[in-house]
């Protein structure tokens, strides 16, 4: 495979993504030329050649992918009334043009419509009409339906009920968009050479293409605050991948896209913050309220052992010291022991092992000690 690919005289595609489409085309020609399919490493070493030769061709210069023109509904005005004031298949490109900007739809998909599927439905103040699709780009085996629907509403910026009416013409079947003039009838490239004509026409350094409709749409619903899900459901979309693409190409500097809202909400909450935090350059002239200190309090436990051989003289006696947490704004506590109150915890657990010691030491047997021990400690219970 190496020797090959060696031999071989190649020029860098015109796009760095033409390395792909190469690749495949290699390795037809060594199959057919070994006479057997390739084995799992020549594929990769085939793999990881062409990827090198692809970054070579990245990194000598800058390279972006090309996306269509975005244009606003108050531009593309003058553009449809140019259209329509034309020809016959000129009416019918203005038409193309105006379904796609308001609906989403590929311009092959509505060059696809046919009368006898579309429906006109009168609902309060709008209008809907909805234009099933036969055949889509991404639902080829009609699994699911696909429909453009065009709610029409009173500010609609053209009468498209008449222009459709006209159209049609009485027609009950057949495509929407019929020219029998055109050989090959109205293709999407028919249109895109009309988009051309009337951009020429009017003086415009930037020609829509039969994607802009699309596009434009997008951009709109994004400018207008319109939740990503509802985009990806009327474009048909099966992952946001292109939403997230048409943003970041055209509202890289704009105020809807995405680092001009994160650096604008970033902004808002630090200003927010600027009343109780003190910013930065100020830190070190700002007094900073230091936390309240905590006590120390503690409840002395008295743990007698078990199973204790009464035979000893001296009884063993533990001492648990149990500390609670509590602070100088709530510390209320009182000694329950009028005698004990001017005593600290600490000098208490002392007083109180020295008698406990001293009964164990005066009696021999347990219980008696226990019983004295308890009656002496009852004196000093905190």
């Amino acid at each position: 495979m190496q020797s090959f690919l060696e031999s071989l005289k190649l020029k860098n595609p015109s796009t760095p993504q033409g390395w792909e489409k190469l690749r495949s085309f290699l390795q037809n020609a060594v199959t057919e030329k070994e006479g057997k399919p390739l084995l799992h490493p020549a594929k990769q070493f085939l793999k990881t050649w062409t990827t090198r030769r692809m970054r070579a061709q990245s990194e000598e210069s800058l390279y972006e992918p090309h996306q269509a023109n975005v244009f606003k509904l108050k531009k593309l005005l003058p553009f449809w009334r140019r259209l329509y004031m034309g020809s016959e298949i000129e009416k019918m490109v203005a038409i193309v043009s105006i379904l796609a900007f308001h609906t989403a739809g590929r311009t092959a998909e509505i060059l696809s419509l046919r009368i006898e599927d579309m429906t006109f439905t009168q609902k309060e103040e709008a209008l809907y009409i909805i234009m099933p699709l036969r055949t889509s780009k991404s639902n080829a085996s009609k699994r699911r339906r696909e429909s453009l629907s065009l709610p029409v509403l009173p500010t609609f910026p053209v009468n498209i009920k008449l222009w459709l009416a006209k159209l049609i013409d009485g027609r009950k079947q057949g495509k929407l968009f019929a020219a029998p003039s055109l050989k090959r009838g109205l293709t999407t490239s028919t249109v895109n050479y009309y988009y051309r004509k009337a951009a020429a026409q009017l003086d415009w350094e930037e020609c829509p293409s039969g994607h802009s409709m699309r596009v434009s749409y997008v951009i709109a619903a994004c400018e207008a605050g319109v939740e990503d899900s509802l985009i990806i459901s009327v474009c048909r979309w099966k992952s946001p991948e292109m939403l997230e693409i048409y943003r970041s190409y055209h509202l890289l500097e704009s105020e809807y896209g995405a680092h001009y809202l994160i650096a604008a909400r970033v902004q808002q909450k630090r200003e927010e913050d600027e009343g109780a935090i003190p910013s930065l350059p100020n830190l070190a002239n700002a007094k900073i309220k230091r936390p309240e200190k905590r006590k120390f309090d503690a409840d002395v436990v008295i743990i007698e052992p078990e199973n204790q051989d009464t035979s000893q003289k001296l009884v063993q006696t533990t001492l648990k010291m149990q500390p609670r947490l509590v602070t100088t704004a709530v510390q209320t506590e009182e000694f329950s022991c009028e005698k004990c109150r001017e005593r600290s915890p600490r000098e208490l657990v002392s007083r109180i092992d020295n008698e406990a010691n001293k009964v164990a030491r005066s009696c021999k047997d347990f219980k008696e000690a226990k019983k004295k021990k308890e009656e002496r400690h009852s004196e000093w219970a905190i």
